[in-house]
Parts: structure tokens; C-alpha cells; sequence
């Protein structure tokens, strides 16, 4: 299983070579917007056993939204070297696209159901098109401003614009 793993991890480091972050990588895309090597469902295999059912809810959701739940974070860096990242206290960090509002709002809250039943933590990002986010947590929590993250800055700005930039795309 080692060297399988090993094997896979090279092929995505040749696909990904220049870029230098899994989460990084899984914004900018490969011209149709899923880099192979990050897309949830890809790295399912790679996923500590007691996963299994949380990864398999959110590949259900992604498919209920029409959104491709990307990763990064441990299990992404697994993915791209082929080494096990992963460990007992380890997240899975995700991206995930955003929304037209009403959904958006609906996924959010489905995210929350599903991290209330997971043995693990589920961080991560809300990307617009340009490649910012904000944490999936914040927009969740409702609040008026949500801190998004660019790739040269980090600001508050209104969550209502944020989650309108799906509509304008």
C-alpha cells in the first residue's frame, strides 16, 4: 500500500509542479476548475478509516450543490507526496466554491450538521473565483462582516457582498 501511495503522490507533484501549496494549488485549478490530485473525491482513498462515512456526506452534499469539495491541509499534502500527514488529531480542511446565496446558506448548514456527527474537525475556505476566501465557519455564523483572505491581503468585507459575488460570476 506504501508504494502505491508513494507512486500517486509523484504523478500529483508532476501535475502540480511550480505551485507551491496544496491549498494553492486547489484554488487555481487546472483550466476546469478541479485539480484531480485535490477534488475530495480523489483523495477519498487516502483517508484514515473512520472517515469513511463524514468524506462519503460530503461528496453527497457536493453533489446535491453541484459543488466539487476540494482539500488541503494534511490530507492535501498527503496527496501531493504521497506520505502519510495524516494522524489522530488531524482536520480535513476543505474549499468549496461559492454559492448563489440560498444555496450557499443551505450547504453551510448542512457542513455544520455533518461536522456536529465527525471524529474530526472540518475547516476550511469558501473560495470566490479569484481565488479569496473566507472561512466556512464565519459565513455560517451570519455575522454582518466576515474576514475574506486574498492573495495579497486580508480584510473585512460585507458577508451579503460576498455571498453575492456568485451571482455576479
Amino acid at each position: 500500500m506504501r508504494g502505491r501511495r508513494r507512486g500517486r503522490g509523484r504523478a500529483a507533484l508532476a501535475t502540480l509542479r511550480g505551485q507551491a501549496a496544496p491549498r494553492r494549488a486547489a484554488a487555481q485549478g487546472h483550466g476546469d476548475g478541479d485539480p484531480p490530485a485535490f477534488a475530495l473525491g480523489r483523495c477519498a482513498a487516502l483517508r484514515p478509516p473512520g472517515w469513511r462515512p463524514v468524506l462519503e456526506a460530503l461528496l453527497a452534499l457536493g453533489a446535491e450543490h453541484h459543488a466539487t469539495p476540494r482539500v488541503f491541509g494534511s490530507l492535501g499534502w498527503t496527496a501531493l507526496t504521497g506520505l502519510d500527514y495524516l494522524g489522530p488529531a488531524s482536520d480535513l480542511d476543505l474549499l468549496w466554491p461559492v454559492l448563489p446565496p440560498v444555496r450557499m446558506e443551505a450547504l453551510l448548514a448542512a457542513l455544520a450538521r455533518i461536522e456536529a456527527r465527525a471524529p474530526m474537525r472540518l475547516d476550511g475556505e469558501v473560495l470566490l473565483p479569484d481565488g479569496s476566501g473566507a472561512n466556512w465557519r464565519e459565513l455560517q455564523a451570519g455575522g454582518a462582516e466576515i474576514l475574506v483572505k486574498g492573495t495579497g491581503d486580508v480584510a473585512l468585507h460585507p458577508r451579503a457582498a460576498f455571498l453575492g459575488a456568485a451571482e455576479a460570476a
